[in-house]
This record gives structure tokens, sequence and C-alpha cells, in this order.
């Protein structure tokens, strides 16, 4: 699980692979032992998801109520 992330983006491969898709969701005890620093090693999300998907239905909910 996660070899093609292990291979290409060497920065997190060492990560749990529980980690290795969410590695902003790493404990920060972990991410010191393995020496990553996030957001300077690893970017941190661009967008929200959980956030960006409740402003997205609401977003729907107004247009589908006017």
């Amino acid at each position: 699980k996660g070899n093609f992330i292990r291979q290409f983006v060497p920065e997190i491969a060492l990560l749990p692979n529980q980690y290795i898709y969410r590695p902003f969701d790493c404990p920060e005890d972990l991410l010191l032992i393995l020496n990553l620093n996030l957001g300077k090693d690893y970017p941190y999300p661009i967008v929200e998801l959980k956030k960006s998907r409740l402003d997205a239905l609401e977003a729907l909910a107004k247009t589908r109520s006017s």
C-alpha cells in the first residue's frame, strides 16, 4: 500500500501506511521522529475538504430554494 507514493514522493516515504495518503493527520511526535516538517518538506492541503463540502452543500441548497 502506498508504493507509488513512496517511490515518487520521497519526502513522506517513511510514513506508516495509515498516514501515507494524509500526512497532515500524522501525530506531531511521529513527524518529529521522522524529521518531517509539514508546510516545509511537504505542503499542507490547499483546500479543507470537510469545510469545502459543507460550503458546496450550502450553496446548492440556496440555489435550489431560489
